[in-house]
């Protein structure tokens, strides 16, 4: 494990592991009704493996955006990572449809999430121009 697998501890700027990642995989099990990990990735083009548990089916569209597989089968994820390795045409033709996909999938345009999110970057912009600098995404 340890010559493949880096544990990073928190990072606070994840965009540089999304754009450096071949794949994504999140194998919840359980309590994780929104993995904000799954539409961060799909944003940057990653497709993304992980189980039908809570909305992980609203982000992640097997075998369109990625692949979903049980929960708890080690046998199935395992066979998903292999075919992704396996297939680069596949992983990227998935990460593509990813892309900013997974958001609107998610939060539609004119839903209260989507406004929300509009409001805050209007409301940041408008800081951004009184003070000089940006405040902190909410």
């Amino acid at each position: 494990v340890d010559r493949r697998i880096r544990f990073l501890g928190a990072i606070a700027d994840v965009l540089p592991l999304y754009h450096a990642a071949d794949v994504v995989v999140f194998p919840s099990v359980g309590g994780d009704s929104m993995p904000a990990a799954l539409i961060e990735s799909g944003m940057c083009g990653v497709p993304a493996i992980c189980t039908p548990i809570g909305a992980t089916t609203d982000v992640v569209l097997d075998a369109k955006t990625g692949t979903s597989v049980p929960a708890g089968d080690v046998d199935a994820l395992a066979a998903a990572l292999g075919e992704m390795r396996d297939d680069p045409a596949e992983r990227q033709r998935r990460g593509s449809a990813a892309g900013l996909g997974s958001w609107r999938r998610v939060f539609p345009p004119g839903s209260s999430r989507q406004s929300l999110a509009s409001g805050n970057s209007k409301k940041r912009r408008n800081e951004a121009s009184r003070t000089g600098s940006m405040p902190p995404a909410m």
